[in-house]
């Protein structure tokens, strides 16, 4: 779970920094979904974020939009790298899929 927060906060900080304030809320499906936590003295969440758990594509819930910056492209070549030639045929099918959002575009 450490390293779909370390993803997700690539995802939305554009590093591995801000991982105190993503907050793991649940695994659904085959998603690990963060809150996003707003800085104390302010109260509430920045959004939410789930996390594909063999691709490590990472969506923001709100707006239901995959999320890209370039530390988190580095990270998910590295994922991809691990997929041994039986699983590559499965990569594509694991790519697509798509968490339950909260809204919608």
């Amino acid at each position: 779970m450490s390293t779909a927060q370390r993803l997700a906060a690539e995802g939305f900080f554009g590093a591995d920094k801000g991982l105190e304030f993503l907050d793991y809320d649940s695994k659904r499906g085959d998603f690990f979904v963060f809150d996003g936590l707003s800085k104390p003295p302010a109260e509430g969440s920045f959004g939410f974020f789930a996390v594909n758990q063999w691709t490590g594509d990472v969506w923001n819930l709100w707006g239901c939009h995959r999320l890209s910056t370039p530390a988190l492209r580095k990270s998910q070549a590295a994922i991809r790298r691990r997929f041994t030639p039986t699983e590559m045929p499965q990569y594509a099918r694991l790519r697509h899929l798509k968490p339950l959002c909260t809204v919608e575009d």
